[in-house]
């Protein structure tokens, strides 16, 4: 089983710092209340449990982890350990076998548009066309990323 945690949780007291009120603290001051389940962000990539096959081939067996919003993750491995088969099942690109997989809370395989409004992955290695100008690379990408108009337009 792998599993990768990338929780970022609240730092602790330091060595010999107590958590009991000071002295100093005004009696009528309200001991602060532990943060609730409630009050913890949603995490902007969460997986859970992830599986992907091809076959007889297990490319993804039981993956979980979460990433915090604006929290820098990466995910390193051999060839073969399924690393791009678990960013292309996080973004909707493939459909995981079992597991559950958000992106800012929604989900890539009934929310596609949605995800891909928010989300941009290069995937693998990346170059440019050759024997393009700039402005003919732009015109092809503003294209191939042009926002539909809504029903308002």
């Amino acid at each position: 089983m792998t599993t990768a945690t990338a929780d970022i949780i609240g730092a602790a007291p330091s060595a010999g710092a107590s958590t009991a009120p000071s002295a100093s603290t005004a009696p009528s001051a309200a001991p602060s209340a532990a943060p609730s389940a409630s009050t913890k962000p949603r995490p902007a990539v969460e997986i859970i449990h992830l599986r992907k096959t091809y076959g007889t081939l297990v490319a993804v067996d039981d993956v979980t982890l979460s990433v915090a919003e604006g929290e820098i993750f990466g995910i390193l491995g051999p060839n073969g350990a399924g690393k791009t088969t678990t960013v292309e099942c996080a973004i909707g690109l493939r459909s995981p076998d079992s597991g559950t997989v958000r992106l800012m809370g929604l989900d890539p395989q009934t929310q596609k548009d949605e995800v891909h409004e928010i989300v941009g992955v290069q995937l693998q290695a990346g170059a440019l066309p050759p024997k393009l100008r700039v402005g003919e690379i732009l015109d092809m990408y503003a294209v191939s990323t042009a926002t539909r108009p809504t029903s308002a337009s």
